[in-house]
């Protein structure tokens, strides 16, 4: 005969484990602590939490966030295209031919000047030599929005191949490494939001160190400094 499981069973069952974490989580602690008889109360939890930060990312179910994010992220580069009237310019190349900056005017622009540490506005797009896009301002199924930047704060490509552009002109920047990425070259590191931190171990890389780079750069407007 079996006995029938009520509310008053689940409840104790529900006490009983939040107490059995709780005496294995003081064990830790505990443990922890005599190993580092000289850490600190603050310095013993921050090692348990390392280690539990360490188990969890162990764990399947971590795992299988991390492939996810990296779909994710691939399927956002996938919908990434050349701006408008331009893609066809979009397209393998040789790395190795690329030892200096080269600038093409595509379309002269007839507005204001780009001088040294403008700020611009600008419809844009960015590939690797294997013809793969990294950034865009066009994405498939949404409006292309320019996007402002300081020449300051940008990449050497830009922040040289772009002075004396005009606005409403079109420009190819053919870039060498060292004045892209260089030898870091460009990553994301998975965001695991439960420590509130990245982790460093899981990486999406974006552009390959030492590895030079074509823009498309349709300059809407610039403010000089």
């Amino acid at each position: 005969m079996s006995k029938k499981f009520t509310r008053q069973n689940l409840a104790i069952l529900i006490i009983a484990v939040v107490m059995l974490g709780g005496t294995v989580a003081g064990m830790v602690f505990m443990v922890i602590g005599a190993q580092n008889p000289n850490l600190s109360s603050d310095e013993i939890a921050y090692q348990k939490a390392l280690r539990d930060q360490e188990s969890r990312r162990k764990s399947d179910d971590y795992k299988n966030q991390v492939e996810q994010w990296k779909k994710e992220m691939s399927d956002n580069l996938a919908k990434l295209r050349g701006i408008d009237g331009y893609d066809s310019y979009v397209g393998e190349f040789d790395a190795d031919s690329v030892t200096e900056l080269k600038v093409e005017t595509l379309k002269d622009g007839e507005g204001a000047t780009v001088g040294e540490g403008a700020t611009v506005s600008a419809y844009y797009t960015g590939w690797t030599p294997d013809g793969k896009i990294f950034d865009s301002t066009s994405i498939d199924g949404q409006d292309a929005e320019s996007r402002d930047f300081s020449l300051a704060q940008v990449i050497d490509g830009w922040s040289q191949g772009l002075v004396g552009a005009r606005a409403g002109g079109v420009y190819l920047l053919t870039i060498p490494a060292d004045m892209a990425y260089g030898e870091s070259g460009s990553k994301q590191y998975y965001p695991d939001y439960d420590s509130q931190s990245y982790d460093y171990d899981q990486v999406y890389e974006t552009i390959k160190p030492n590895q030079p780079l074509k823009f498309l750069v349709q300059i809407v407007d610039a403010t000089n400094v």
